[in-house]
């Protein structure tokens, strides 16, 4: 599906690249440098291959203040890593096309990046952004190459909000999480290729330190995504 975007009001938009923030992120097996498949991938991580996030046509846009683009969703799991340089509040909004609700998948004040993931439908979204400054997204579909899909046991860990994965949890998993921090955390699991709209397999929503396992009803090619600002660890591990 062609994924350009169209200016439908506010400032003009352009095709951007986009450099990401999140990098106190630490793997034992980052792409490029290491096979070692029990370290899960960061998905910003990947934003140098030939296929940036293992998407061959990933989405890229810019503008400043309030504005509306057009996104293409081929259907799937899909990354948005939005930034803003302004002092106010920010937000992205997604409704689809064929009548869905939208939904507002980020919301957040003052400068930064700002990192989720939603399942999409294939269908056209219009993404509307509320902001007083400077802004850039990014959108991307993974469709992970086989050989860099990771198998239980395999775990990450790092600092903040981000996107891990791909693990294969075909037959289950039990996954743990650690959080370290006073505030927020929660790690929900989406199915790569799902097509359910926002709908993911929320494993924690808590507050304060966690030390705790769940198990997944997701079975197939997932990915993670972990909404914090303390330190994190997750571990997959085959369902006892």
């Amino acid at each position: 599906m062609d994924r350009r975007g169209y200016l439908l009001f506010g400032a003009a938009v352009v095709c951007a690249g986009l450099t990401s923030g999140f990098r106190e992120f630490e793997v034992s097996g980052l792409v490029g440098r290491t096979r070692d498949t029990s370290g899960l991938l960061s998905i910003v991580e990947l934003d140098d291959r030939e296929r940036p996030y293992f998407d061959a046509d990933p989405a890229t846009f810019s503008g400043t203040g309030d504005g509306s683009v057009e996104f293409g969703s081929d259907g799937g799991f899909t990354m948005v890593l939005a930034s803003h340089e302004g002092d106010g509040p920010f937000s992205l909004t997604a409704g689809g096309n064929r009548g869905s609700e939208p939904e507002t998948i980020i919301e957040t004040a003052g400068p930064g990046a700002s990192l989720t993931g939603v399942g999409m439908a294939a269908t056209s979204y219009t993404l509307a952004v509320t902001g007083s400054s400077s802004w850039e997204l990014t959108l991307a579909q993974p469709s992970s190459p086989a050989e860099e899909v990771r198998e239980s046991p395999a775990r990450a860990a790092g600092t903040g909000e981000a996107i891990v994965g791909p693990v294969d949890t075909t037959d289950g998993a039990r996954v743990r999480a650690i959080h370290e921090g006073d505030g927020p955390f929660a790690a929900s699991l989406f199915l790569e290729a799902s097509t359910g709209v926002f709908d993911p397999d929320v494993l924690f929503e808590t507050t304060g330190p966690i030390d705790d396992a769940a198990s997944t009803s997701v079975a197939g090619v997932a990915w993670a995504v972990v909404r914090t600002a303390g330190s994190w660890a997750l571990e997959f591990d085959v369902p006892r």
